[in-house]
């Protein structure tokens, strides 16, 4: 199963349901630091994100 966190977005029902039927899902707000981004998607196969600090910890 995969690991998938969603930060900052609202997903319809149906999408949360695909989601879910992929792995377990966490749902956060919007990361506020780097730092708190990094934390949040250790480990994660899959992250659907609104880009807040995204693309600074791309490596």
């Amino acid at each position: 199963m995969k690991k998938n966190v969603v930060l900052g977005i609202e997903f319809t029902v149906e999408r949360k349901n695909h989601l879910s039927n992929l792995g377990t899902v966490g749902y956060f707000t919007s990361p506020s630091t780097s730092n708190e981004f990094l934390k949040l998607v250790k480990g994660t196969d899959i992250i659907c994100s609104d880009c807040s600090f995204l693309l600074e910890n791309l490596t």
